[in-house]
């Protein structure tokens, strides 16, 4: 609530309003660092993703490539 005195402020009053535009101004940053970092979190949760989908491509042909050397292996036998 803004109170219009006819004195003055006194010291702590005057930093107290001082205050109040570096604040505004430091939110504004906060605002826009808070909006890179998700960001940010976005690409990397996207990034652990696709190699999650790629680790579970390699462990398939993995097993499919081992399974075949076992079949191999009983048609000599």
């Amino acid at each position: 609530m803004l109170v219009i005195s006819e004195t003055p402020p006194h010291e702590k009053e005057f930093s107290e309003w001082e205050g109040d535009g570096s604040d505004v101004a430091e939110s504004e940053l906060n605002r826009e660092e808070v909006e890179r970092i998700k960001a940010r979190l976005e690409e990397l949760e996207a990034s652990r993703q696709t190699k999650g989908k790629y680790l579970k491509a390699v462990r398939l042909a993995e097993m499919i490539k081992q399974e075949k050397q076992g079949r191999k292996l009983q048609e000599c036998l």
